[in-house]
């Protein structure tokens, strides 16, 4: 992503990160249903969402994974997450690093390949 696209979807995405949180649309519905599913049925002790937006779906994972990571290109998106998240009474909700490379990093660090923990 160019700085300038990553300009672009922050200053589209930053001031509505709580709107995100209180969407109707977002906190429920047959896709989110599906995801958690098939969650359910896999089993993963960890999950990783992706553009979390305001956290739903990394909030319902957290509900029944071990670990679930949220992570956003829009610093307030994931932060909006995780003060949902603390308003829900899910004890944490970690987030990376908000730059692209950090989260690179901190992937390599952070959350062990698959076997190793």
């Amino acid at each position: 992503m160019s700085e300038e696209q990553k300009a672009r979807v922050q200053a589209q995405f930053g001031p509505s990160a709580a709107a995100y949180v209180a969407s109707a649309g977002h906190a429920a519905g047959p896709d989110l249903e599906q995801l958690l599913a098939w969650g359910r049925k896999r089993a993963a002790a960890r999950v990783l969402d992706i553009a979390t937006g305001g956290g739903h779906t990394a909030l319902a994972f957290s509900r029944f994974t071990p670990s679930v990571v949220a992570i956003h290109p829009t610093p307030p998106m994931p932060q909006a997450a995780r003060d949902f998240a603390v308003a829900e009474h899910v004890a944490s909700l970690p987030l990376p690093p908000p730059d692209f490379v950090g989260f690179l990093r901190w992937c390599v660090l952070e959350v062990p390949r698959r076997g190793q923990g």
